[in-house]
């Protein structure tokens, strides 16, 4: 799939990393180098947590990507309580030294989920339907400085496989629920890559 050109570092970065290498410079005028040492290291901090680097979307048919950088923690049948059916489901574990930006896990229009009951570790649930009939179920899982509104696309709109929807800041699980016909193509402790990795493939027969 091409891709137009996208930044590789995440915008809300600038704020804060050309005002930390702006003063590292000028204290390397004055007093000296070492007094910039903390400010070159914070600086190096900030390019690896707000990276947003370029990857490859798989071509592979009805093909389920991971939505981000981290970990495979679980792969169970269950009962999906969001679109009542039997679902597999892909826990992943999110890296937070991994890219910035979450990922769509399929093409689709993004629907409504309706009045679901609050969940306390839950940020964000989004339903993407596809155009063979499927519908995958993302729920983002997130500690105290996890924030609503991760996701920023409307319902409505068409997504595809692998496009950036929004950041991952203060993720830790996000959890991927498909007819539990779907194959998975991952175990649990695989390590995947957000956009360019294969989770599951769609079985539409």
């Amino acid at each position: 799939m091409s891709q137009a050109y996208y930044p590789r570092l995440a915008s809300r970065v600038w704020p804060r990393l050309l005002p930390c290498v702006l003063v590292a410079v000028l204290l390397m005028i004055w007093p000296g180098w070492w007094a910039s040492i903390p400010l070159w290291i914070a600086a190096l901090w900030l390019v690896g947590r707000f990276r947003d680097p370029y990857r490859e979307i798989p071509s592979t048919p009805m093909a389920l990507v991971s939505p981000v950088d981290g970990v495979v923690e679980t792969v169970t049948r269950v009962e999906d309580c969001y679109m009542s059916r039997k679902a597999l489901r892909l826990k992943l574990k999110v890296n937070w030294l991994g890219a910035y930006s979450l990922r769509s896990p399929a093409e689709g229009k993004v629907l409504d989920l309706g009045k679901l009951p609050p969940e306390s570790d839950c940020c964000g649930r989004m339903r993407i339907h596809t155009d063979e009939g499927e519908d995958v179920v993302m729920v983002l899982r997130g500690g105290r400085w996890a924030r609503r509104g991760l996701v920023r696309v409307p319902v409505g709109e068409r997504v595809g496989q692998g496009q950036r929807l929004g950041s991952t800041r203060g993720l830790h699980a996000v959890e991927i629920y498909v007819r539990d016909r779907a194959r998975s193509r991952v175990e649990p402790g695989a390590r995947v890559l957000a956009g360019s990795d294969t989770l599951a493939l769609l079985n539409h027969d």
